[in-house]
């Protein structure tokens, strides 16, 4: 019976040689190997997938930051007009 893992046979010769079999071992191993270069895999994209997010989220502070500051200025220059033209007005 073969379970999978790596198997002991005694040969019949005088010196008792041992001689293994690695075929399930040999697919076991591929089997981790492919599972392991698909968990790097997914361990990439998901870097790259939280490097964009990061990214998009920096990009809207700026923006949002920059329509702030875009509005400050544009409140101050209205408030600086009013003050002008009340100064004339007087």
């Amino acid at each position: 019976m073969n379970t999978g893992a790596m198997t002991h046979r005694m040969t019949a010769n005088s010196n008792q040689s041992t001689s293994f079999s690695y075929s399930r071992s040999t697919e076991m191993q591929t089997m981790y190997e492919a599972l392991a270069r698909e968990h790097l895999r997914q361990l990439h994209e998901d870097a790259r997938r939280r490097a964009l997010v990061s990214q998009l989220a920096s990009a809207n502070r700026w923006r949002l930051l920059e329509r702030r500051a875009h509005n400050a200025y544009r409140r101050h220059a209205e408030r600086a007009e009013r003050a002008a033209q009340a100064a004339v007005a007087h």
